[in-house]
């Protein structure tokens, strides 16, 4: 998100404080891009907010290369839809060209967005067209995880859905047919109608069987009751933290200054944290967090467990100090700390 303006250093200080992964809600997305929303969306001012992000240790999420309806394709596409050969190359040209300019500096890149009510091209072209997608984004860059996200899978209560029942059956043809895809996105916008834990596992499990690391990737809660948000807010987060198909969870906005419902999970436009923030601090900085002080055995061996995440250790004997930062993963080797 890009701000100007009041809040813009108080929103900078709590990005780095509070994540390690970020997304932007509309700088790289195609309309902007392609000068439909006015000047001053360029990839370069993209890039820069990638560089800033990286100097803080926050990894980046690119969202998104094809929305494929004409509501959100640029107008430019739309003058093509009695030529289809252009139009097709065109859609293939922006994900290769886009895909380039960003290689290299993010982690993810949602590919396919919403197609379960945004179906325009593939209306058009047929399914197969999305494989295109994934594989020109893939020879783009290709070490960058590739997904697919949608909304109202998380969100709307138990039971099968026709948004579940399509999401689905379009990442199974994406498999079956060999598409580079690497994740599942789940947006997570919630309203009205929260789903309780029991739920939330059952349509993680649902997914999970596709064995593609599932992320959360738009995150918000847009309810009146602060108390009820801040509940919900600390039950979803445990849940998904539970669930070991889950690699992380994005927050679309977490200040009502900078969000598209003005009612963001954490913190109100003065800055004063809500229940929802209170839930998210306490999970995140602390409970989450492994802190210890110990002593090695007499042959220099200390073992613990601790959360997955990366660590500073601190080590002193004999008058010396050695701080090494490492990083701790599902089935890391032992960390060898030699002071000389």
């Amino acid at each position: 998100q890009t701000l100007n303006g009041p809040g813009n250093e108080r929103y900078k200080e709590l990005t780095a404080e509070l994540f390690n992964t970020a997304v932007f809600e509309n700088t790289l997305k195609w309309q902007p891009l392609a000068g439909d929303w006015g000047g001053g969306w360029t990839v370069d001012v993209a890039s820069k907010g990638v560089d800033w992000l990286h100097q803080h240790d926050i990894q980046v999420r690119g969202h998104v290369l094809v929305w494929p309806s004409w509501r959100n394709l640029p107008r430019s596409a739309k003058t093509l839809e009695k030529e289809p050969a252009k139009l097709r190359a065109a859609v293939n040209a922006h994900v290769s060209e886009l895909a380039l300019a960003m290689r290299g500096k993010l982690a993810h890149w949602d590919v396919l967005n919403e197609p379960f009510d945004n179906h325009d091209l593939m209306d058009l072209f047929g399914d197969d067209v999305m494989l295109e997608w994934f594989k020109g984004a893939r020879a783009a860059d290709p070490n960058v995880k590739l997904f697919i996200n949608d909304y109202a899978i998380l969100s709307g209560g138990a039971g099968d859905t026709p948004h579940r029942d399509h999401y689905e059956k379009t990442i199974k043809f994406l498999i079956d047919k060999g598409a580079p895809l690497d994740g599942i996105g789940m947006q997570g916008h919630f309203g009205g109608a929260l789903t309780g834990p029991e739920d939330l596992l059952k349509v993680l499990d649902r997914f999970a069987k596709f064995g593609k690391q599932i992320w959360i990737t738009e995150y918000d809660v847009d309810i009146d009751d602060e108390a009820i948000a801040g509940q919900f807010t600390r039950d979803f987060y445990t849940t998904l933290f539970s669930h070991p198909a889950v690699g992380g969870i994005l927050m679309w906005g977490f200040w009502d200054g900078a969000h598209w419902h003005r009612n963001a999970p954490l913190y109100r436009k003065d800055w004063s944290l809500k229940p929802a923030g209170e839930a998210y601090r306490e999970l995140v900085l602390k409970t989450w967090r492994s802190n210890e002080q110990a002593k090695t055995d007499a042959a220099g061996n200390y073992k613990t467990r601790a959360f997955l995440g990366k660590y500073a250790i601190k080590v002193t004997a004999g008058g010396k100090t050695k701080t090494v930062e490492v990083e701790l993963g599902v089935g890391s080797a032992p960390v060898v700390v030699k002071l000389e």
